[in-house]
């Protein structure tokens, strides 16, 4: 019988950096246009395609302000008077068969970079610049890495992570996303004293393609920085090396390349 339990993690996460040598090799899958898709609403859509690769972006409570989101929302809205789409709402519009599909792509793309890029700028507590409060987080993730879902690579930013995982079968990601905030937000809790909400609703995009598979690992890697982070400010794994500490370095060891 398939297991679908999505507790809390019932074992202390590792406080060491696991050995990647270990860890199994895995096909990364992409999205498939012919498999089932579970698409569920809260406050957004959320695609879940069981065994394809998902960027998810997981953020703390207090990463985007309230202004910061009203002008998210707002340069959405232009994006769509610009392109002749005044009245469509935002993630209806993706779902839409009579809207070119390069139209979508490109409304994504905007709407993805506005946002990161509002991330980045370190809104908030960001109470994952400190590297114990980090490493609660990255151990939390690492915990069930080869037993409910495979990890390509994630990075712990200063308010909110990036990863591509890759949910094994009898596991969905929706669950687990919400195992790591409530395990981790724990663990944050006690650690800084707090109470409260400490994450916000996560992000998910289905990977599409090999090519946004390799962009996307690149700019969980190129991240720290975009946001002008120095050592000890992030933590950085790729299931290669795992836990890295330099950035560069980790690009050069990646690809067998020296600078």
């Amino acid at each position: 019988m398939t297991n679908t339990s999505h507790g809390s993690p019932s074992r202390e996460p590792n406080e060491q950096p696991l050995d990647s040598q270990s860890r199994a090799i895995v096909v990364w899958r992409c999205f498939d246009p012919e498999a089932e898709v579970a698409i569920r609403a809260r406050n957004r859509p959320h695609w879940d395609q069981n065994g394809a690769v998902t960027f998810v972006t997981l953020r703390l409570a207090d990463s985007m302000p309230k202004a910061v989101v009203q002008q998210w929302l707002q340069a959405q809205e232009d994006w769509l008077v610009r392109h002749g789409l005044p009245d469509l709402d935002v993630d209806a519009m993706l779902a839409r068969s009579d809207v070119p599909r390069q139209l979508q792509r490109a409304f994504t793309k905007f709407r993805n970079q506005h946002w990161n890029a509002d991330l980045d700028n370190c809104h908030g507590s960001c109470l994952l610049r400190n590297a114990k409060h980090a490493r609660l987080v990255a151990n939390t993730l690492v915990h069930f890495d080869g037993d409910r879902y495979d990890l390509e690579r994630f990075v712990v930013m200063p308010n909110h992570v990036h990863l591509l995982v890759q949910m094994r079968a009898g596991w969905e990601l929706r669950k687990q996303c919400e195992s790591w905030m409530r395990y981790s937000g724990r663990q944050l809790h006690a650690a800084t004293k707090t109470s409260g909400p400490c994450w916000a609703e996560p992000f998910d995009h289905v990977v599409r393609d090999t090519e946004q598979f390799e962009y996307l690992r690149q700019y969980i890697v190129d991240n720290p920085r975009k946001a002008r982070l120095g050592p000890g400010e992030f933590l950085l794994w790729i299931r290669e090396l795992g836990f890295v500490h330099d950035v560069l370095d980790s690009e050069s060891r990646a690809t067998g390349e020296a600078d």
